[in-house]
């Protein structure tokens, strides 16, 4: 992976973002839980992260559209993010815990929307291509969970935002100098024009699809735990689900090409298909192997439904709004992962995976039927 033009940094810029993100998403709730925290109180911990996205990335995105700095706010944005962690490591509590990740995640939340927007810029019209340059945030992600997980990073929480921190950091130098030209249409904004019913329904099922998701993420090292499997075996299932992941990017590009924009929601079906059943199936399970088989159809579920839908809403707007486009539709995924962490903790508190996975079962069949209603509605027109 060289990394002289501005796709290839953008390229190592995912790696090392979501190398990062590897760390921090499976591993630190279980840190949590060693602090003394209840499966409740982690959920209102970890409902933070998405919640920023819900108000964060709109501020920035807009932000970035408006003086044409992407690349310098995605720079500022990924750098403090990985000063931020550190709040964590003195915070014992659950309220000193909470403003910490307050903190880091006014910076961190931006990221992702920041991100796909300045990539799909530079790509032009090439926006196929995206997957293979977002497959390599796949990759950090799975390293890293594989990685964090032999060395018990639960455990050891200084290497644990260390590893968080230099991630972050690594990723912001990787971001490229150079700001991709966007021509600004007269008044242009999409503020107004997401009150169509094309866009609430869009953001309402992406909400639902990944609430179940943000729910096992939060919460499956927990699952794992009350079946007597530790931190090794968690990175390792994680690894392979994404995994296939990386695989399912790798081959987007020929899929999604072949598919008429008209037919994007419909592919968006089979991948909630695909997530029903992988959570009713997950709470029958108990063997190492068996999880592990089961974890790869995270390659559908998120992999092939993450490509889709970002095609999706960079279709439905032109170049000078994709950034605030992108926030929205990352803000919907960020409700539902509020709805995941706090619904998710309070369930698991009372009835474990049974109780945790069932519900995710439920939201992840809601999701499925909206994106099925999304195919026979009109592609939204933006609002002048």
């Amino acid at each position: 992976m060289l990394l002289a033009g501005p796709l290839s940094r953008l390229s190592g810029h995912y790696f090392f973002a979501f190398f990062a993100l590897g760390v921090f998403a499976p591993y630190l709730p279980l840190m949590l839980k060693g602090r003394g925290l209840s499966a409740e109180n982690i959920g209102t911990l970890m409902m933070i992260a998405p919640a920023a996205t819900v108000v964060v990335p709109a501020w920035w995105g807009r932000m970035a559209d408006r003086f044409s700095a992407r690349a310098r706010l995605l720079m500022l944005s990924t750098g403090c993010s990985g000063l931020a962690i550190w709040l964590l490591l003195p915070s014992q509590s659950l309220w000193s815990a909470f403003l910490a990740l307050v903190c880091f995640c006014s910076f961190s939340a931006a990221i992702a929307s920041l991100s796909d927007a300045l990539t799909h810029s530079h790509l032009k019209t090439a926006h196929d291509r995206f997957a293979r340059i977002r497959m390599w945030g796949s990759v950090g992600y799975a390293l890293a969970a594989y990685s964090a997980g032999k060395l018990q990073v639960s455990k050891q929480p200084i290497l644990l935002l260390g590893l968080v921190s230099v991630g972050y950091i690594l990723a912001a130098l990787l971001v490229p100098r150079q700001e991709p030209k966007v021509v600004h249409g007269k008044h242009e904004t999409i503020s107004l024009g997401i009150f169509q019913w094309s866009w609430i329904v869009l953001f309402a099922a992406n909400a639902a699809h990944y609430f179940s998701h943000a729910a096992n993420d939060y919460f499956f090292g927990l699952h794992l735990r009350s079946l007597g499997l530790g931190d090794s075996s968690l990175g390792e299932i994680v690894a392979a689900g994404v995994g296939a992941e990386i695989v399912v990017l790798a081959l987007a590009p020929y899929i999604v090409a072949r598919i008429s924009s008209a037919s994007i929601p419909f592919l968006v079906v089979f991948c909630g298909a695909v997530s029903l059943g992988r959570w009713m199936l997950l709470p029958q399970l108990s063997e190492h192997w068996m999880l592990v088989l089961l974890q790869t159809s995270h390659g559908l579920s998120f992999g092939l439904w993450y490509v889709s839908m970002v095609k999706l809403v960079q279709g439905w707007v032109p170049e000078a709004v994709r950034a605030q486009a992108q926030a929205a539709a990352l803000s919907s995924v960020g409700f539902g992962a509020v709805c995941g962490a706090l619904l998710g903790g309070y369930v698991f508190e009372r009835q474990a995976g049974q109780g945790l996975y069932l519900l995710c079962a439920v939201v992840a069949g809601l999701g499925m039927g909206l994106y099925l209603v999304l195919g026979w509605l009109p592609k939204p027109h933006l609002a002048r």
